[in-house]
């Protein structure tokens, strides 16, 4: 399967600051992109299981340009059974994520990054509990030069995080599971936009690393209605991705200037630390084919550097109704 996307967004910048308004002044700012995604899955194949794959382009009207694509293939699993009552079960995927992106305002930033992950997984399975241990063995090649940095510079790393969970179910209503994970995302000034539309065309593209993060939670089913699932969590993490405000970037007492120099951009700011969050869900089904389901988190930071993290949410609340119009579909 395969589908295409379209988007074009045409707006202003948020406002004029600091500078009284006199006559039009242009703040437009457009932001086209174009995506693929699709998927295939290899029927009675003994060594693959299935493939997936997504791109995005993405152009800016200060002719930011920006191309990436992603593409994730699992091997077939390989599952036994031990003395009647122990499942095993193994399985090996790898992910292919390459990123390039050129911006050509103020800095110039440009970056590359390409990122391979291999991630294996072993599941035991005995009785009402369950072991699963992976890891991810990350490589990591990254491209950079800007105005700000004459010299073009790039670096090779090798990366390995952890991944492991162990679940135990003592009836269908309470689950109880505790886990490690971690790994490397590429930001990208697509979703970055998706964050903060207001972002200056011209952004420091850095990964975020998760060295570990550490959770455990209760889920369960209170009854065929009602599900929910409870959770908290701490990691430490590199380049926490956050936003701060732009002053002008010259100082000219002029109006006869862009439609990102009026103090009314973002640009993306980095800093490493620790994060906490407890997350909450709850899913009702009244009816056939409707459900309801409600969910909130509440994050806090702890920087290395700043006191306070800035333009980021640390709650986030949601609500949703789903309704399928066919029956099993």
């Amino acid at each position: 399967s395969v589908t295409a996307e379209y988007g074009w967004d045409n707006y202003n910048y948020y406002g004029i600051y600091a500078f009284p308004t006199v006559g039009s002044i242009d703040l437009q700012q457009k932001v086209n992109q174009f995506g693929v995604r699709g998927m295939y899955e290899f029927y009675d194949n003994p060594i693959f299981k299935d493939l997936s794959f997504k791109s995005n382009f993405l152009s800016d009207h200060f002719s930011a340009k920006e191309s990436s694509s992603e593409a994730h293939l699992n091997l077939s699993k390989y599952e036994t059974t031990f003395k009647d009552d122990i499942n095993f079960r193994m399985d090996f995927g790898i992910n292919v994520q390459g990123q390039d992106t050129r911006f050509d305002l103020l800095n110039k930033n440009n970056s590359k990054y390409l990122l391979l992950d291999f991630v294996p997984k072993f599941v035991l399975g005995y009785d009402r509990s369950k072991l699963t241990i992976s890891s991810h063995f990350s490589l990591l090649n990254s491209e950079f030069e800007s105005l700000m940095v004459p010299n073009y510079s790039e670096s090779f790393k090798f990366k390995w995080f952890p991944k492991a969970e162990f679940q135990y179910d003592a009836d269908d209503m309470f689950k109880f599971y505790t886990g490690v994970d971690g790994g490397i995302k590429l930001n990208s000034y697509s979703e970055m936009l998706k964050e903060n539309p207001f972002l200056v065309s011209d952004q420091l593209l850095l990964p975020t690393k998760t060295k570990y993060q550490f959770y455990f939670g209760l889920k369960g089913d209170i009854n065929q209605e009602l599900k929910y699932d409870v959770s908290a969590g701490f990691g430490k993490l590199e380049n926490i991705l956050f936003y701060q405000a732009n002053s002008i970037f010259d100082n000219l007492y002029t109006q006869n200037r862009s439609a990102y120099n009026y103090a009314n951009v973002f640009s993306a700011t980095y800093d490493s630390g620790n994060l906490s969050h407890i997350k909450g869900s709850i899913q009702y089904f009244p009816m056939q084919n409707l459900s309801l389901d409600a969910e909130a988190q509440f994050t806090q930071y702890k920087l290395d550097h700043y006191d306070e993290i800035y333009n980021k949410p640390l709650l986030n609340a949601s609500i949703g109704a789903k309704y399928a119009v066919l029956d099993n579909k």
